[in-house]
């Protein structure tokens, strides 16, 4: 029995445990513990709840938060919709070059949204995009009309959509590749037609899926930083992300910068939750 004992205490496994555990609380519980602590404190360190006050009333943290609200609801129903096709092509149907598309989207995948903010800016810039110096060479335009501008609300939250469909397209591709082909076959026997089927039979069965993928995709564009500095800061609006780190320059507020950062870190937490 003693011989067991001390072979239980000399688990290697539980200070391997322990050493995981101290990683987790010096990578994460150390520093949300600080962000915390900072956000009910004011410049003396004394506790207040003035930068929640100020967050609460000031326009000019305000509207970051509504156009981020806006900018990641839109930018996730646009990835869904490009996703939804797209997947249902690629998984369902013969369509040719399957193979290709999954790899593009796959390249779209891993290529960080930064770069695709860089190459749309080159594109659709109002004076500079080469879409609008094609516009303008096309329809006689003035030297300084264009037709598309990356620089606003919606220029975001397309390039940021553009970037995060995958998660949608991956989560639903792989979903529609695990319905039973008997399941829709048995409605198409017994009489319904294929819209009838897919809005009875297949689409209950993937929307589990549709939703996890198009809150994965609202999560990114609500967090993302690269693409708004590069798109929105030019335009003089701010994301929550670009808003915060606007905080940190000269003069510094950190501790509403901390106050700020912590709905949003909320809201990742209740996406995740729901997701």
């Amino acid at each position: 029995m003693s011989g067991a004992m001390a072979k239980r205490r000399a688990d290697p496994s539980l200070l391997l445990f322990g050493l995981i555990a101290l990683v987790l609380v010096v990578l994460v519980v150390l520093p949300l513990a600080w962000l915390a602590w900072y956000s009910v404190t004011n410049d003396a360190g004394a506790l207040s709840l003035d930068n929640f006050r100020q967050i609460a009333t000031d326009p000019a943290l305000l509207k970051p938060m509504r156009v981020t609200l806006v900018i990641a609801v839109a930018s996730a129903a646009g990835a869904a919709a490009v996703a939804v096709p797209l997947a249902w092509l690629v998984a369902r149907t013969d369509v040719p070059w399957r193979g290709a598309i999954r790899a593009l989207v796959t390249a779209s995948f891993v290529t960080p949204p930064f770069l695709g903010a860089i190459a749309w800016e080159l594109l659709a810039a109002p004076n500079s995009g080469e879409l609008n110096r094609f516009a303008r060479w096309l329809f006689h335009m003035g030297e300084f009309d264009y037709v598309f501008d990356i620089y606003t609300v919606t220029g975001v939250a397309f390039c940021i959509a553009c970037y995060t469909f995958p998660y949608v397209f991956t989560l639903l591709a792989n979903a529609l590749e695990n319905i039973p082909a008997d399941i829709e076959d048995a409605s198409h026997i017994l009489g319904g037609g294929g819209w009838q089927t897919a809005r009875r039979i297949t689409l209950p069965l993937i929307l589990p899926a549709l939703l996890a993928g198009t809150l994965v995709a609202f999560l990114q564009a609500l967090t993302l930083f690269g693409t708004p500095a590069i798109l929105a800061l030019p335009s003089g609006f701010h994301t929550i992300t670009t808003k915060i780190w606007s905080l940190f320059q000269y003069p510094p507020q950190t501790h509403l910068a901390a106050a700020l950062a912590l709905p949003l870190l909320g809201v990742t937490l209740v996406v995740l939750q729901v997701q």
